[in-house]
């Protein structure tokens, strides 16, 4: 449970930090970024695994892309459906998915 949290609270940080540094991000608040990072966290863990079941003959074959534009998706989906975050497009959710991997990736190796 308390992995949970800490995975959350770091994306959380993530989202902060990556609407930060990208103009195409915009997250209201810390809060507003817990609740993009436990939505983001839900529809992966959902959506985003069954498209990357479905796709994955054609994930093998563009060597990781399709998986890239499907968090892509999920980044849209997310910031569609809550308030306290938003993407401006698909272009700029792309981006944002390179760049939360990243910096969620660096701050992962601390906590």
């Amino acid at each position: 449970m308390w992995q949970l949290i800490i995975n959350t609270l770091v994306m959380a940080v993530s989202i902060m930090l990556g609407a930060y540094l990208l103009k195409g991000v915009e997250v209201k608040s810390f809060g507003g970024a817990v609740g993009a990072a436990f939505l983001l966290g839900i529809a992966n863990a959902t959506l985003g695994n069954l498209l990357n079941f479905i796709l994955s003959p054609f994930n093998a074959i563009t060597l990781g892309l399709i998986s890239w534009l499907v968090s892509a998706l999920m980044i849209v989906i997310v910031s569609k459906m809550f308030s306290g975050f938003k993407v401006k497009n698909f272009g700029w959710a792309m981006v944002f998915g390179l760049a939360l991997g990243i910096i969620n990736g660096l701050l992962s190796i601390f906590f």
